[in-house]
């Protein structure tokens, strides 16, 4: 079976780290909920990501698993978000997925997060550059490939 990357990025952080995933194991395929509509059958494990901004999930994501959330407890799945902070990567998992989709998850990893401020507006500029002084940092998110590499490892060694 395949193993299928579930994914809807805004500013492209989540589908950039989407295929360094794909490159990573052998027999994904992506499938970007922005221009594809989603068949499940014939793929496990099952992986779905998306980006938190603002603390919410991408509402593709979001729709995406409450529309196949009995579908998907039947298969092998794992998340990942896109954050820029990672201390609060564990507190988005419990606000924007589903507590029993979570439970039965194999894995669930944080890849950091790209900031392009050219592409916000003044008002995302104006609350981004807030959150990052609240979270008392000077450093800019950005990608995090080991966390990636783990996850790849992980969703690898659950196949066997």
């Amino acid at each position: 079976m395949k193993t299928l990357i579930v994914y809807a990025s805004k500013s492209g952080t989540t589908a950039k780290c989407a295929e360094i995933l794909k490159q990573k194991l052998s027999d994904a395929v992506l499938a970007n909920l922005a221009t594809k509509t989603v068949d499940l059958s014939g793929c496990n494990p099952i992986i779905i990501g998306g980006a938190i901004r603002y603390g919410r999930i991408n509402k593709k994501v979001h729709q995406f698993v409450e529309a196949h959330l009995s579908e998907l407890l039947q298969k092998d799945v794992a998340l990942y978000i896109c954050c820029g902070f990672p201390n609060q990567a564990e507190q988005h998992f419990i606000d924007n997925f589903p507590p029993e989709l979570l439970k039965h998850a194999f894995a669930k990893e944080n890849f950091g997060g790209e900031l392009h401020l050219n592409s916000l507006s003044f008002f995302e500029k104006t609350v981004t550059k807030m959150a990052l002084r609240s979270a008392k940092t000077e450093e800019q998110p950005k990608i995090l490939p080991d966390h990636i590499d783990h996850f790849a490892q992980e969703v690898q060694s659950h196949a066997h």
